[in-house]
């Protein structure tokens, strides 16, 4: 049953408030707050006709942006927001309010979670900020992405074999079918905690354990499949240990398995987070968990506009056209979104033009990895379909390759090569070959855009969106606290609700969004 706020105030209310700093997180949260929330929005979450009054909901969801804010975890908010003055003013309870318990703080957590609470709270910090005359006409937008390193432990070969057993028959044991599926199993040590007791710095014993966990794990899944009616959540836990058990292994034709050298492509990680993934941005900067994509917007681009997740090694760019759409049915697609190389795109950034968006992002640069000449030191004539070199020879080509986006190789004369006085600067064989990319003509315009003083001062506005990928990481959103994309995306949502009513608060408070609480 929904929980209502005690709004009645006493003397005390008004002079312990006094003794906290106006221009804290603290009074920043409570002043959004009063002008943002109500019960009546989380009315559809609970029963109104059943169960006693839980602890408003108001309470609970600005609990869980301290959480965020502050690192605190569930017994510690339930602490704090009995005993810490400065929670209970910016939850909006009074100083006799008895705190929120931690069971009734997840409980909460879920109802916001299955019902997007987060994700309307964001579109409410954007409504906020506009009224607080935080967006500037031009509709300009950032984007970018960084990794959050995962909440479960990342596991190896057979610790995610094992688990994945012992997983399915926690599974069969909930739907009495435990029974024929052990049956199947060679080892019986299944139930124990910890790892398998063997030599760990013995080669063969360790061969002999993998034989075994991976010939238990193929009869078990085979079993599974066999039964006459299989749950789905059943289902689910068979399919995640026959990916476990075959991704990192060979098996010889007589049967006999081993490990696989290197890493297998979109290795699952973890068993008890089957979402997790090995990521990196560059050689240094690695993660095993999830990739945030965010972008920012408003007046100096200090708004975070919108989030997703993905695991860790999905392309930065992977979501930068649902984030749009989603701006967009919610009335605010930027006019520009600036980006990185990862987000160069010929083909995205037309379709995002038709819809109203311009994409500036710097195309890859023209390389040759052993130092010889570039192919844009190759003068491209796209009309006339030639090819020339730095010396002068010219080749000629079908220009309606390039007219339909078909790359092909441009293959010099070995004749005019061998006599060429730059030939030592150009190839070590015995004729230069020139691979023309499916877009070269749109490559090369935009490396030209890229040299002009017009792009360059336009394109130095995106290192603004590092401070707000900071300033999240430090509040919340460089570790996750839950398993699973959907809840970490939850967690990254939180964080940029906080950071969202930190600005929109310093710049003076908004008029209200739904008038005061």
């Amino acid at each position: 049953m929904l929980g209502r706020r005690n709004r009645q105030t006493t003397f005390d209310d008004v002079t312990w408030r006094q003794r906290i700093p106006k221009d804290s997180y603290w009074w920043r949260l409570h002043d959004w707050a009063v002008q943002n929330l109500d019960e009546s929005m989380f009315a559809p979450l609970f029963d109104a006709r059943t169960g006693r009054p839980s602890v408003s909901p108001v309470h609970t969801f600005l609990a869980l942006l301290i959480q965020m804010e502050k690192g605190y975890s569930d017994r510690e908010m339930e602490q704090e927001s009995r005993f810490d003055d400065r929670v209970k003013l910016a939850i909006l309870a009074g100083r006799d309010f008895e705190g929120i318990d931690a069971v009734t703080l997840c409980d909460h957590r879920r109802r916001f979670l299955q019902h997007g609470i987060a994700a309307a709270m964001l579109e409410r910090t954007l409504a906020s900020a506009k009224q607080a005359g935080l967006f500037s006409p031009e509709r300009s937008q950032i984007v970018d992405s960084f990794l959050i390193h995962g909440g479960a432990a990342v596991q190896d070969t057979y610790t995610l074999i094992r688990k994945g057993i012992v997983r399915v028959l926690a599974v069969a044991r909930m739907h009495e079918l435990d029974g024929p599926l052990s049956a199947v199993l060679k080892r019986t040590d299944y139930h124990q905690p910890g790892k398998p007791r063997i030599d760990w710095d013995d080669a063969e014993a360790r061969r002999q354990l993998l034989q075994a966990l991976v010939d238990d794990a193929s009869a078990l899944v085979a079993a599974a499949r066999a039964l006459a009616k299989v749950p789905e959540d059943l289902k689910a836990m068979v399919d995640l240990l026959e990916r476990v058990a075959t991704q990192d292994i060979e098996r010889d034709p007589d049967g006999t398995v081993r490990l696989k050298q290197g890493v297998a492509k979109d290795r699952v990680i973890s068993v008890v987070d089957p979402e997790m993934r090995h990521g990196h941005k560059t050689a240094s900067n690695r993660a095993d968990g999830y990739k945030a994509h965010l972008m920012t917007g408003g007046e100096g681009h200090r708004l975070v506009t919108a989030v997703a997740v993905t695991p860790a090694n999905a392309p930065d760019d992977a979501r930068l056209e649902a984030m749009l759409d989603d701006q967009e049915r919610h009335g605010h697609r930027p006019a520009e979104v600036l980006g990185d190389q990862a987000y160069f795109d010929v083909e995205r950034a037309r379709r995002q033009a038709e819809k109203g968006t311009l994409i500036v992002a710097k195309a890859p640069p023209a390389t040759n990895r052993e130092g010889y000449f570039s192919k844009e030191a190759f003068a491209l004539d796209a009309d006339a379909g030639t090819l020339t070199c730095p010396a002068g020879q010219t080749v000629r080509f079908d220009p309606g390759r390039l007219q339909h986006h078909k790359g092909f190789v441009v293959s010099f004369a070995a004749e005019a090569c061998g006599a060429c006085p730059l030939k030592a600067r150009c190839t070590p064989a015995a004729a230069r070959q020139v691979t023309i990319h499916p877009y070269e003509v749109e490559l090369r315009q935009a490396r030209a855009y890229q040299r002009t003083p017009a792009f360059r001062e336009r394109y130095r506005l995106r290192a603004r969106i590092e401070r707000i990928v900071r300033q999240l990481k430090t509040h919340g959103a460089r570790k996750a606290r839950y398993w699973g994309r959907i809840k970490v995306r939850f967690q990254l949502l939180l964080a940029a609700i906080n950071h969202n009513i930190k600005e929109v608060m310093a710049a003076g408070p908004p008029v209200g969004v739904v008038g005061p609480a």
